[in-house]
């Protein structure tokens, strides 16, 4: 009946398979150059022959069973392009994991084998470069993706004017907020600073956006940086200093907007595209009550 939805059915898995494909594949390479690197280092880049045939050989059975436990884990299961602390932690775990079996192998039985165990110094540095390569790959591919939604977000926004923005609260929400208004679509926005009232966060710079000031300076900041926008970004915000916030950018004659509910916070649903201005229901710290007027 949808003869062109039926072929995109057909490709999209045929499409996955070769992605995943492409990434063990990737994955192996980095971790064949990984110990390679590693038995270089070891020996100053002066290999011999049988040390040359010796690590070949340790190579294949140490790569094969590091690829086998990063499956067991998950790793593979993963979205490059939204890799994060989450799975950086899977992946060292699991690289972890698969070195414990070389260095039991190496302290317990080693002398009753009749072929070279892989050395602890091997096993420790083509941990650490592993983990650099693994992590290093999927890191650059989430960089290019991001660029790649910059240049689209770009482009869609082309002859429309930028608004410069100050972000209220340089927590999680604020990330979070940055994060949405770097690469979403269609938001012409411009991140001038962070605005927190946190003294050690001051001068910081979180996500390559510099922390400021206080809310007291924000008049100051909207005359220097030509702000249009200020929007708030702190999770749990209290009715008293929403009041002190707003007065602030009353006075800065400034336009304010806030993201929305705690829960979406909590799932990470925030879309900037999704910021409204502040209502009178934000004041009041409560939700309204509905007259029942029949």
């Amino acid at each position: 009946m949808f003869p062109v939805l039926e072929i995109e059915n057909r490709l999209i898995p045929k499409t996955t398979v070769a992605i995943r494909s492409v990434q063990v594949l990737l994955d192996v390479l980095v971790l064949a150059a990984a110990f390679a690197f590693a038995y270089m280092l070891r020996f100053e880049f002066s290999l011999q022959d049988p040390q040359i045939r010796t690590a070949a050989a340790q190579m294949v059975l140490v790569v094969v069973f590091q690829i086998l436990i990063l499956r067991l884990f998950g790793i593979h299961k993963f979205i490059w392009r939204y890799i994060g602390i989450l799975e950086a932690n899977h992946i060292l775990k699991a690289l972890a994991v698969a070195s414990v079996p070389f260095l039991f192998i190496r302290f317990a039985i080693a002398g009753s084998l009749p072929f070279p165990v892989v050395p602890v110094s091997i096993v420790v540095i083509d941990f650490l470069l592993a983990a650099v390569g693994i992590l290093g790959i999927r890191l650059i591919r989430r960089e290019i993706y991001e660029n790649m939604r910059f240049a689209v977000n770009s482009a869609n926004g082309r002859g429309n004017e930028r608004r410069s923005v100050l972000l209220i609260g340089a927590g999680r929400a604020g990330l979070i907020t940055l994060a949405e208004l770097k690469t979403g679509y269609n938001l012409n926005y411009q991140v001038e600073g962070f605005i927190d009232d946190d003294p050690l966060r001051q001068g910081l710079v979180i996500s390559g956006v510099k922390v400021l000031g206080k809310t007291a300076d924000i008049p100051r900041l909207v005359r220097e940086l030509d702000v249009d926008h200020v929007i708030i970004t702190i999770a749990q915000l209290s009715r008293t200093d929403m009041q002190r916030i707003l007065g602030v950018c009353k006075e800065a004659d400034v336009k304010v907007k806030t993201i929305p509910c705690l829960s979406d916070l909590l799932e990470e649903k925030v879309f900037v595209s999704r910021s409204r201005d502040v209502e009178v229901e934000d004041l009041l710290g409560r939700s309204p009550i509905q007259l029942d007027r029949q």
